[in-house]
């Protein structure tokens, strides 16, 4: 029993070393620009990928454009106006029309095309200035926290060779148990008794648990589920 509770001191010193370096500001900060830097180069590829289609809007509306003007060609290439009959007019007269509200959609296209192509030549000079600055800034966060690390290593280490070497003189299957209970969330897995209390919860210990503890044995705490024992 001496032993799980001395890995279980151990372990508790492991644990609350491990979060405190997991939680220390630099490695945050080193986190969250890699974070970000990983999320600009997402958003690099989308805006590439707009790119990509503005240009094929682009040659769309260009290719649009040139039509329009064969057409033009065409009719003003027409025969001499003196031969035009009129339903030959008409015939221009529709197509005329027809040009002139293609022109318009044509032109307004053109300027969406434009201010989507400003915004997105924006973004991609934005994203690009971010990912830098994101860049410089995880490089200080990641030197500052293996400069953190270097002063807690090895003490983790050291408390990782204890538990290692302790762990060899205990039971395999009493090292299973403890880990599978502590993997369920339940930890410290062993607390005292204390005045007929569980020493974790508080929760009262019922009388006749207490009276049928045998000597260096356990009870399991009907409210947190830790494992008691009377440190007597």
């Amino acid at each position: 029993m001496n032993k799980i509770l001395k890995y279980q001191e151990y372990d508790i010193e492991l644990s609350k070393l491990q979060k405190y370096v997991d939680t220390m500001p630099a490695k945050v900060n080193m986190e969250r620009m890699a974070s970000f830097v990983k999320e600009a180069q997402s958003r690099t590829f989308r805006l590439e990928e707009s790119a990509r289609t503005l240009n094929a809007e682009y040659k769309n509306l260009t290719d649009k454009l040139n039509e329009m003007v064969s057409a033009v060609k065409k009719i003003t290439s027409a025969k001499d106006a003196k031969l035009i009959t009129e339903p030959e007019y008409k015939k221009i007269y529709q197509q005329v029309n027809s040009l002139s509200s293609e022109a318009f959609m044509l032109d307004r296209n053109f300027n969406k095309m434009i201010e989507s192509a400003r915004k997105t030549l924006a973004d991609f000079e934005n994203t690009k200035q971010n990912v830098l600055k994101a860049r410089t800034k995880h490089k200080e966060s990641k030197d500052n926290y293996e400069q953190e690390m270097g002063k807690y290593t090895p003490k983790i280490n050291s408390l990782k060779q204890k538990m290692n070497a302790l762990a060899s003189e205990i039971p395999s299957d009493v090292i299973e148990k403890y880990n599978a209970i502590k993997n369920d969330g339940v930890f410290p897995v062993f607390a005292p008794i204390v005045d007929n209390k569980c020493g974790a919860c508080k929760t009262e210990i019922p009388s006749v648990k207490l009276n049928n503890l045998k000597p260096n044995g356990i009870i399991v705490c009907e409210q947190c589920r830790r494992r008691l024992f009377n440190d007597k």
